[in-house]
């Protein structure tokens, strides 16, 4: 999940809870029905259990101020300023706002640094952070790379954990309230919104309530932006039940003119959630006055469409549900509401859900399909939207026609003739339509591989893979046909430049053979493949996580035979030689390296 990035860890939740003092009194919030308990009415947790630490609570001399740190402190300024100008550049791999980031991170762990850095500069370092983690995602995201060749040695797992260190050290330092007088709540925001992103759920309530109970604290952390933030992951965490987000809600905006319009999205999105659709519709019909009253504001467009978005996503009422899918199909909004695949995506789930027809479901996709490619809106959208789209559509497909029928052959047929009309057949569509078929027929399936040829779409190792493993779904694959299509995958590779077999085809083969549906009878061409290829290894870090896959698993003993019996005692009814490759070479002593593993 998410934690902290140091040898002796013990995991994020510790760090968020130290140095937290304890709250004797229970914070009280004044409301306009009298004074709101919220240890007792929201239940807020006080984790006063844990000692306070104030060793980090230092007592500032401005007067005796050391003057290197204050250097220092003009220099992580002027660090914030370059990387300002290296975010205006949006290529995928930014070297120099990467090396400015590092910087500012080792600096920001200097005390004497931090004694001496503005509420400005902290919240553009916040804010800095929540931008690297999105840009390092959507890097991820949209890169031809092949992440599960050699994942490890990526640049953007390793930005990932600098990131994540950065996040956490900032973090801990708001728990402690060595920096609580230069915070504001868009710095915390900020650093929820980043946590967010990896999806640190049950740590962002925990941070949240930690600040709650601190009274030096509480008033910032009840702030309408953190509300924001925060309210949304606490209903899905079940922390809080839709009744005591309610009270909360109105107890801290009640009587205020202008409630901040990311406040009113989480609302709406809660209130959604829970079926409570007068109060998301006034959520909708309030933002809409603040649009009325300023058309050109940025953040209330962002936040019109956020919440028109989540009426697509979330209501359980489809009629509620596709009038806001297709407001945005037709372009009959005054504001532009870009169509996200999760929303659209999860609209096909509640509508086979709820019974709809298949027909309703396909039309919901064809139009989806069609606005991606028609939108100028739109254009700048990478493969992932239609490989969403797609895979959830196509996963409703197979589970609408289970089984291979005149029927269920020409829907499918259909379906690919539609998508081909709208947008050109690609190795995206191919690979998320093969990951779905279930009908376990190998003349289909070997008509569907026939697509790759027709569109003119060359073999990937990520294709390779995936019609590998689906083999492992079909009884009529022979021993000749899987040893053959591992070939070819390694041909493949070869022809890429790769020097080792990658763990990830190492995992298609195991799926197709020895841990899948007719694993009984492919064991013995699994460990015969094994054999004449286990020294084809990256490294020995690749020969560890390969080994460690095995080491639970009922057939343990089975693959362990590879380290102490010869080769020779690994044979199948068919003969397996190893080609003349030009770059796939053997790398390691796998007998050796796995022995010393046990």
């Amino acid at each position: 999940m998410f934690r902290l990035l140091t040898p002796n860890s013990q995991g994020l939740r510790n760090v968020l809870l130290r140095n937290v003092n304890k709250n004797h009194t229970g914070l009280k919030l004044a409301g306009p029905n009298g004074t709101v308990d919220l240890q007792k009415d929201y239940q807020i947790r006080n984790n006063s259990t844990l000692k306070s630490q104030d060793a980090f609570v230092k007592q500032k001399n401005y007067v005796l101020a050391d003057q290197t740190a204050i250097g220092d402190a003009n220099t992580f300024d002027q660090l914030l300023r370059s990387a300002r100008h290296h975010r205006k550049q949006r290529s995928k791999v930014n070297e120099p706002l990467t090396r400015t980031i590092q910087s500012l991170s080792d600096m920001f762990k200097d005390d004497s640094i931090k004694e001496h850095l503005s509420s400005l500069n902290i919240g553009q370092y916040a804010s800095l952070l929540n931008d690297a983690v999105f840009r390092n995602r959507f890097s991820r995201l949209s890169s031809h790379s092949n992440r599960d060749s050699d994942s490890y040695n990526s640049n953007n797992v390793n930005n990932d954990i600098m990131l994540k260190e950065a996040i956490l050290n900032l973090m801990d330092n708001v728990s402690s309230g060595q920096i609580k007088g230069a915070i504001d709540p868009e710095t915390v925001k900020n650093l929820l919104l980043s946590m967010c992103q990896y999806k640190a759920w049950p740590e962002i309530v925990n941070f949240w309530e930690n600040g709650v109970n601190d009274e030096n604290l509480s008033q910032l952390f009840l702030s309408e932006k953190i509300l924001a933030a925060v309210l949304p992951v606490a209903f899905d965490e079940q922390r809080y039940s839709y009744d005591q987000i309610i009270k909360l809600y109105d107890t801290n905006v009640k009587d205020k003119n202008n409630v901040d319009p990311d406040l009113v999205v989480s609302i709406g999105k809660i209130a959604l959630k829970s079926e409570d659709y007068t109060r998301a519709l006034d959520a909708m019909e309030s933002l809409l006055k603040v649009y009325e009253a300023d058309p050109t504001s940025l953040r209330v467009l962002k936040n019109l469409s956020e919440l028109h978005l989540s009426f697509i996503g979330f209501s359980k009422d489809l009629n509620i549900a596709t009038h806001f899918f297709n407001k945005v199909i037709e372009h009959e909004l005054p504001y532009e509401a870009p169509l996200k695949a999760p929303h659209v995506a999860s609209l096909l789930e509640n509508l086979m859900a709820n019974n709809e027809s298949y027909e309703t479901i396909y039309d919901v996709w064809r139009k989806t399909a069609d606005f991606y490619t028609k939108d100028k809106f739109q254009q700048s959208a990478i493969n992932s939207r239609y490989s969403i789209l797609n895979n959830k559509f196509l996963s409703i497909f197979f589970q609408l026609h289970p089984s291979l029928t005149e029927e269920s052959h020409s829907e499918l047929k259909k379906l690919i003739a539609t998508y081909s009309n709208v947008k050109d057949i690609d190795e995206y569509f191919l690979n998320t339509l093969i990951s779905n078929y279930s009908w376990g027929d190998k003349t289909v399936f070997l008509q569907l591989l026939e697509l790759y040829q027709i569109h003119d779409i060359a073999s990937t190792p990520v294709s390779n893979r995936i019609v590998l493993k689906k083999m492992g779904d079909i009884s009529d694959f022979t021993v000749r046909d899987i040893i053959d299509r591992w070939n070819r995958s390694l041909g493949h590779l070869d022809q890429a430049g790769y020097r080792y077999i990658p763990i990830a085809d190492w995992a298609a083969l195991r799926d197709c053979t020895i841990l899948s549906r007719f694993g009984k009878e492919r064991t013995d061409v699994y460990m015969a493949i094994l054999a004449a290829y286990k020294d084809f290894h990256q490294d020995g870090k690749a020969v560890t996580r390969f080994v460690k896959t095995w080491l639970h698993s009922p057939l343990a003993n089975t693959v362990a035979r590879m380290v102490s019996e010869p080769e020779s005692n690994f044979v199948c009814e068919e003969s397996i030689s190893i080609p003349e490759f030009k770059k796939l070479k053997k790398n390691v002593n796998y007998k050796k390296l796995a022995k010393e593993l046990n």
